[in-house]
């Protein structure tokens, strides 16, 4: 266990992001998502153990979901990527709610241990290349990425290079948390729309602020331009060019936050406040706006943001229950997914009638 600054949390999320992206250019092995190995490092670092246990139990849970999932029902491989997701996540919000009552407030240390998303992203890694392969691929990257910050913490002392204390990591309420995820689950399936990633609005809402809004769209538009055509000139698959994407963008972002906040552009020293979320952020919304175009993904995310903000503030203005808040965002996503699901019976017919005329 180590004292960590913000550079060398910074620095662990680019190697760690860059180590990810080399396992699976030389491997063709995912590490149970891109930035699942440098969270887990830096847990690692803190030694954070009861955390990474509860990944791994999460990540199983919806490793089990996903598989029980498409062994019923042929679903498009976005809803089975949600599924391993949501499950997970909402277990662990349920382990953080009942450390509330107190007959549970003695296994507080268990039952709010794990992550809000990454647990899902490993589960989605699992069920297409194997589950041992992925938890020995994450640790292999999170081996990797932990000696590459011991070297960096190591060069640093000895240098007596000094950097500013670790800023406060952005830290999910459960509610809004659920909430988010929820409304850019339904963004996506029911409405086609881009977001800032499935937890990044979660990132807009809490450090936002016009400035700080101003500078992250800023370097998305500029990321995305470059982006599209540094993708398509070097010929890379869409899996290596989000890799690439959220690398580059997290450096991107880290220096050009630096020399922005240093020289006194406004908006960038609210947004160097925070240690990974800028970082993140940036890529995850240059990823989308690639992918869904600049006004779908700006819709997404605003529609994500105000949904948020409206359920959370009503809690905290005490007008509703935040019981009544999570059962409100649940009948929110039924519905979605109920209009989603259209979608999905119709690409069922389809498949049906294609069979039925070629004798399948």
């Amino acid at each position: 266990m180590i004292d960590l600054d913000v550079e060398l949390v910074r620095g662990t999320l680019v190697v760690g992001l860059v180590i990810s992206a080399l396992a699976y250019h030389f491997f063709r092995v995912n590490s149970g998502g891109v930035v699942t190995a440098p969270f887990l490092a830096i847990l690692v670092l803190t030694g954070d153990w009861i955390n990474i246990a509860g990944w791994a139990v999460l990540s199983i849970i919806g490793f089990a979901t996903i598989r029980l999932l498409s062994n019923r029902w042929p679903l498009p491989r976005i809803w089975l990527f949600f599924a391993g997701v949501f499950i997970p996540m909402t277990i662990h919000i349920a382990g953080l709610l009942l450390i509330q009552i107190p007959p549970f407030e003695t296994y507080s240390t268990f039952f709010a241990a794990g992550l809000y998303v990454t647990n899902g992203l490993t589960a989605y890694d699992a069920a297409r290349q194997g589950l041992l392969r992925t938890f020995v691929s994450a640790a292999a990257v999170t081996a990797l990425t932990t000696l590459a910050a011991l070297g960096m913490y190591s060069l640093t002392s000895n240098f007596g290079i000094t950097t500013e204390a670790l800023p406060p990591f952005v830290t999910h309420d459960p509610l809004l948390a659920f909430v988010v995820v929820a409304a850019a689950i339904v963004a996506r399936l029911a409405f086609g729309l881009g977001t800032a990633g499935i937890i990044g609005g979660a990132y807009l809402l809490q450090i936002a602020a016009p400035e700080t809004l101003l500078v992250v769209l800023a370097f998305t538009l500029v990321g995305a331009f470059i982006y599209k055509r540094v993708a398509t000139f070097m010929g890379l698959s869409p899996k290596q060019a989000f890799y690439s994407l959220l690398a580059v963008g997290a450096v991107a972002a880290w220096f050009g936050l630096y020399w922005a906040s240093l020289l006194g552009i406004p908006g960038a020293a609210a947004v160097e406040q925070y240690a990974l979320e800028p970082l993140l952020v940036v890529g995850l919304m240059i990823g989308e706006t690639a992918r869904f175009g600049v006004s779908r993904t700006l819709i997404g995310t605003t529609a994500v943001g105000l949904i948020a903000w409206s359920i959370t503030s009503l809690v905290s203005a005490s007008i509703i229950s935040t019981w009544v808040a999570y059962i409100i965002t649940f009948l929110l996503l039924v519905a979605g997914l109920t209009y989603a699901f259209r979608e999905v019976k119709r690409g069922w017919a389809a498949a049906a009638a294609g069979s039925a005329r070629w004798g399948a």
